[in-house]
């Protein structure tokens, strides 16, 4: 299967967030782990939000999902994924979670 999305990389938390700042085209996802080096993925989309709040974020995670309170990641506010995952369940996550906030968009529009 073959996705047509531009992916940015990072090998930490630290490094993921100076990307994410410093980056000028815009961000539709962010992807990522809910327990990395040098800072938690719940650090990294608390901060992330507060410069992108409209962004959807993505974590995955081979924690137990009950596990993951600990590491800030809460359930119900967050899209999560859990390990390991097939590139299809991927895309399919991803593509709900655009088509559910391309429908938020749709609804505030119609409200406006």
């Amino acid at each position: 299967m073959r996705a047509c999305y531009d992916v940015i990389t990072a090998s930490s938390g630290n490094e993921a967030m100076d990307v994410l700042l410093h980056r000028r085209n815009k961000i539709h996802l962010l992807l990522t782990g809910a327990v990395m080096e040098g800072m938690s993925g719940s650090e990294l989309a608390d901060t992330f939000s507060q410069h992108h709040p409209n962004v959807p974020i993505l974590f995955t995670s081979g924690y137990p999902a009950d596990e993951l309170v600990r590491y800030g990641v809460r359930q119900g506010i967050h899209e999560f994924l859990a390990k390991p995952f097939t590139p299809q369940e991927l895309l399919s996550r991803i593509d709900r979670i655009f088509r559910h906030a391309q429908t938020a968009v749709q609804a505030q529009s119609d409200t406006a």
